[in-house]
């Protein structure tokens, strides 16, 4: 509808309310000094100087640079990037229709830039709405698919027992209960308790522990906990090189018992609570065969304070660490 701008004034001045309506009566009273006639645009000016000044502008050509569809509809995010594209003036005109098309479907998700991208849709209102038929049939397929799974889930399974849920929940169930009868170990302040070593034999491997085997030092006296999970422990001077802080998996309670005689442990704990045992014999050697060379591996009995343990060791780093073993020549195997 075609308004002359002295009517355009009129109109715009007439629905200012409150706090605006005075502001534009002092405005009018500074602008209208030595009978200057107010025009439509001065009206403009002052306007968008009080209520939209230029770093409010500003933010919103930023805004609109960056807007991205997210997790907005299709529908709603063509509405905020109408909104917005009015603050830049370029997109704007006839002119710019391509710049404006192409800056609508860079926001656009990724789902939906695939299958329209490829088409190069230059016409702005109808790349809205191919983008929202795309949208909505996604939708469409997403719910589709919820429900198949929803009614193949409420299928009876073969495993399950009518009235007590499958054998999965009841396993869970079970968990559960048990959770709920575990108790955290905790020791007091005096307590004595057990100190959890691993043995590894000389070329750094860990030796499996047997049913009997021991696989604690001490016992050793509690002087603090630290935390939750942690306690301070009085060591002996041959572990001094040991922080004294251990978290309670490493240890064991021990019960005291006046028949127990109990031999102190001297036996010397890497900083990472490893044994090191040392090669006893050999005890028997093979050669495995393959395509191009052959290994020759040797038994080796390991002995330490849990007793004598077996691995089998290469050949050739055994001689180079323990050469002393092979200095008898056959060993009889």
């Amino acid at each position: 509808m075609e308004c002359a701008n002295e009517n355009k004034l009129a109109l715009g001045t007439y629905v200012l309310r409150e706090e605006a309506n005075q502001w534009w009566k002092n405005a009018k009273l500074r602008l209208g000094e030595r009978d200057v006639v107010i025009t439509w645009e001065m009206f403009k000016r002052e306007f968008f100087n009080k209520y939209f000044p230029a770093d409010v502008k500003n933010k919103k050509v930023v805004e609109f640079m960056k807007l991205e569809q997210g997790n907005m509809s299709v529908a709603e995010y063509a509405a905020e990037f109408e909104s917005l594209c009015a603050f830049s003036p370029h997109y704007n005109t006839p002119e710019a229709e391509n710049d404006k098309c192409v800056k609508f479907e860079s926001g656009l998700r990724p789902d939906i830039k695939y299958i329209i991208g490829f088409a190069e849709i230059r016409n702005f209102t109808t790349l809205v709405a191919k983008a929202r038929i795309c949208d909505e049939d996604g939708k469409a397929k997403s719910n589709y698919f919820k429900a198949v799974r929803g009614k193949s889930q409420d299928r009876a399974k073969p495993y399950e027992v009518k009235g007590k849920g499958s054998a999965r929940g009841g396993k869970g169930k079970e968990k559960a209960e048990d959770d709920k009868k575990r108790k955290d170990i905790e020791f007091q302040e005096g307590d004595h308790v057990f100190l959890r070593v691993t043995s590894t034999t000389g070329v750094g491997r860990a030796l499996k522990s047997k049913k009997l085997t021991s696989k604690f030092i001490g016992p050793y006296q509690i002087l603090e906990r630290i935390g939750k999970v942690a306690y301070r422990i009085a060591l002996p001077v041959t572990l001094s090189n040991l922080h004294d802080v251990f978290h309670v998996s490493q240890l064991r309670k021990y019960v005291s018992d006046p028949s127990h005689v109990i031999e102190s442990d001297d036996i010397q704990v890497k900083d990472n609570l490893t044994i090191e045992t040392i090669p006893l014999r050999i005890e028997g050697r093979e050669v495995k065969k393959l395509r191009n060379k052959e290994i020759a591996s040797v038994k080796v009995i390991w002995g330490g304070p849990a007793g004598e343990n077996a691995t089998w060791e290469l050949e050739s780093k055994m001689k180079s660490l323990y050469p002393e073993l092979f200095s008898d020549g056959d060993n009889g195997w």
